[in-house]
């Protein structure tokens, strides 16, 4: 506890780095796949993550309020946890995917991406 108080600011820091790398490495590894790809493609699959997302707020508002009823303060703490998905899982789990028969991580891993960067301004 004593640690990481003291050290809030740089192990926030750190894990945002480890963050960006994990994604960097994913998407350098698929460049070419990337550049090769049109731009509706690209527009599809960031249109497919924030889609993503909001369905996932949908469902889960859905779950927390007529469903559930839950009260206001654990219902916003409910929705906000079960929408959100980890980048770094997602990346993980994609790595370990066949690109013969789902194609390039790196483009695989876009709405992923999108949809955490969507997160954080929808959310």
């Amino acid at each position: 506890p004593r640690f990481t108080a003291k050290y809030k600011v740089e192990l926030g820091l750190l894990n945002n780095a480890s963050l960006v790398a994990i994604v960097w490495m994913s998407v350098s590894k698929s460049r070419g796949q990337l550049v090769g790809a049109s731009a509706a493609s690209i527009v599809i699959i960031v249109c497919a993550g924030v889609l993503f997302h909001l369905l996932l707020l949908c469902l889960n508002w859905t779950m927390t309020t007529p469903v559930l009823k839950l009260p206001e303060f654990e219902r916003r703490a409910v929705l906000l946890m079960t929408s959100q998905k980890t980048l770094p899982v997602a990346v993980t789990v994609i790595s370990y995917l066949d690109e013969q028969k789902w194609g390039a991580h790196g483009l695989i891993a876009i709405p992923c991406i999108v949809g955490h960067v969507t997160q954080l301004f929808i959310d």
